[in-house]
């Protein structure tokens, strides 16, 4: 069934609902706007050992304070293995917990917020506790010191809501930082930390923790290991805020972690030499033996699904980037290291964290995520910002989204199948234009007018490409036979036809637009109306190889795009430089040219660009690995037909 306009929007609308209704489902719902009394948070610092303390020491505390969490420091290096128990209202003493050191997460070595110095935890232990035991199972430790942390519960933000629907994968309410009770002058306690934020110049990847304590806390107890966390980093790390940038608790509930804005490339303390280009985000409790629940997952997935879309980063990609300095790093300094843009915590730093559990779900989590970006309009793209000048072209996906690139501004796509590539071709006026599905169908975007072409055959995937014609607004739909189908007043024409034949593969028109070329399969070219014959630079007799046809500003000579790239003049083209080819790698699928005719760019099955000819590189606003979604690339068009020779 097509759908179209008004239609086409509803329909968008209605999986925006969709998913907002998942969220409620999953538990990922929006607090309110109102934050409870900020709880007072306490710390002590006790030396419970000076001088060397051997492996198998252990010491005792009583502390002056109720205590809701510890974390422990020393001097020495940092890779000790300490454990934490407490005396429970029973009397009885709790089993012994492990307390992760605090190596191998963190600041970069050459930022300001970076300390040379050995901690592990903070370790939930329950509310009100008293009599805490430490032991060093493993390491070198000196001058063993204990923080004992009061991090009383407050009241629960009251009043939640679902977010209200928007065209990328609607937020997971996040829960504030107001609201779980952020005292924001410990930003400015450690020596150097003036309150000040530090950001990166875009988000471009997620790294995924765990904050390896405990799993066994109630909803109402979930802020307070929060506050607890945050005092520990900022008092004991002397870090200039709390490392994570989100957090995820086990009743599927998200919270902001890191001030700064969440829509913002906020650069965290979570993966040492690594923290530039990522947020990171941890899960609430151990899953090194134990899994990950059902609506902790549902609700990482709704955060990242959310921040990829914002951003526009590709879930089922990768990314490469640089190390930084950091001691625990996996790779040198400098190395670039190219990594899936979700990953473990472990695949950058020496660490097993995000535990074995968690880290089991990333593959899956990549492809929940990158199926939940795509199937969400793109329009308006919250986080995309045009590049001021230069070029801007517009990519169809296979689900008819339409993504900006360069300074292009966002655009509404006439019509949207989520998880249906029936999308087949796309043109473009000055400011709008039309969008063809494999039926027949013609979808407006940008103020184009309605339009029907001459063919619509529901049911059957035979339409193949779309072409402008002589005047605003009109053109020609190619089938699979080379049947040329006109609208908006452009006259019924005839190139090549096979019927019965699915080969034809691309129609372009160019000048006066009175005629043009269309191209089969073996990158045979077929010109149609006013267009005089032309021979091809290429022929695959046998190889349906070709991709792509575009026509310079003459109307008569122009460019084969084959599926490895490469293009091919005809009609006394000249040959245009080609900065991507790779042979026997069908990716190239569509290409369009500049006003000029002198360069252009090639979309791949991905939704990369690639520039041929004077053209500068354009980066894309979203790309799709894996799913094979490229479908069409168009430019602005020119508005003076150059005259035809």
């Amino acid at each position: 069934m097509r759908i179209r306009g008004v239609a086409a929007r509803m329909a968008a609308g209605a999986t925006v609902a969709t998913l907002a209704a998942t969220l409620v489902a999953t538990g990922a719902i929006a607090p309110s706007p109102g934050a409870p009394a900020r709880p007072r948070m306490e710390g002590r610092t006790s030396i419970v050992r000076r001088g060397p303390v051997p492996a198998g020491t252990m010491a005792s505390l009583h502390t002056d304070i109720p205590t809701e969490m510890v974390g422990m420091s020393w001097d020495g290096p940092p890779d000790a293995e300490l454990e934490v128990r407490t005396r429970e209202a029973t009397g009885a003493w709790s089993a012994w917990q492990a307390a992760a050191t605090d190596d191998d997460i963190g600041p970069d070595a050459t930022s300001k917020e970076f300390r040379r110095q050995s901690t592990a935890g903070p370790v939930w232990i329950g509310e009100n506790r008293r009599e805490i035991q430490v032991r060093v199972n493993q390491g070198v430790v000196a001058n063993l010191r204990v923080h004992t942390i009061h991090s009383p519960q407050a009241a629960t933000p009251a009043g939640w809501s679902v977010p209200g629907a928007s065209a990328e994968p609607a937020p997971p309410a996040i829960i504030s930082r107001a609201q779980w009770g952020a005292d924001e002058s410990f930003r400015t306690f450690a020596p150097g930390c003036d309150g000040t934020v530090s950001y990166a110049s875009t988000v471009r990847n997620a790294i995924v923790h765990h904050t390896d304590n405990t799993n066994n806390y109630s909803p109402d107890q979930t802020a307070s290991i929060i506050r607890g966390i945050y005092y520990f980093h900022t008092h004991t790390n002397q870090w200039c805020d709390i490392g994570y940038n989100f957090l995820v608790d086990r009743f599927g509930r998200v919270w902001e972690g890191r001030y700064g804005g969440i829509t913002k490339a906020v650069v965290g303390a979570h993966a040492g030499g690594y923290n530039t280009g990522s947020t990171g985000v941890s899960l609430i409790g151990e899953f090194g033996s134990a899994p990950v629940p059902a609506a902790m997952y549902n609700a990482l997935r709704s955060l990242l699904a959310w921040k990829f879309g914002y951003h526009g980063i590709d879930a089922g990609g990768q990314v490469a980037v640089v190390a930084g300095a950091f001691p625990a790093s996996k790779f040198p300094e400098g190395s670039t290291v190219v990594l899936p843009t979700i990953s473990g915590h472990r695949d950058v730093d020496q660490t097993s964290c995000p535990g074995q559990f968690a880290y089991g779900l990333l593959p899956q989590l990549r492809r929940d995520v990158q199926h939940d970006v795509m199937t969400a309009p793109a329009f308006p793209f919250g986080g995309w910002t045009p590049t001021p000048g230069g070029a801007g072209v517009l990519t169809l996906d296979g689900y008819g989204d339409l993504h900006p690139a360069g300074s292009q501004p966002a655009v509404e796509p006439g019509a949207f199948w989520p998880g249906w590539a029936i999308a087949r071709g796309a043109t473009r006026e000055a400011t709008g234009g039309y969008v063809l599905d494999g039926w027949g169908g013609l979808h407006p975007y940008g103020g184009a007018p309605d339009r029907t072409a001459g063919l619509y055959l529901s049911g059957w995937d035979i339409m193949r490409g779309l072409a402008r014609g002589p005047v605003a607004d009109s053109g020609w739909a190619l089938d699979g036979w080379g049947g040329l189908h006109p609208f908006g007043g452009a006259p019924l024409v005839q190139a090549a036809y096979w019927p019965g034949w699915d080969i034809a593969r691309g129609v372009a028109t160019g000048g006066a637009r009175a005629g043009g070329y269309t191209v089969d399969g073996w990158g045979g070219v077929h010109p149609f109306g006013a267009a005089p014959p032309r021979t091809g630079s290429a022929s695959w007799p046998g190889w349906d190889i070709a991709r792509g046809i575009a026509v310079r500003p003459d109307g008569v000579s122009g460019y084969v795009l084959d599926g490895f790239g490469g293009l091919h003049p005809f009609g006394g083209a000249p040959a245009l430089t080609v900065f991507h080819y790779t042979a026997g790698s069908d990716e190239a699928r569509g290409i369009t040219l500049n006003e000029k005719g002198t360069g252009g760019w090639v979309v791949d099955t991905v939704g990369r660009l690639w520039p041929v000819g004077d053209e500068p590189q354009v980066a894309p606003s979203l790309t799709w690995g894996g799913l094979n979604l490229g479908r069409a690339v168009v430019a602005a068009p020119s508005t003076t037909p150059a005259t035809t020779p």
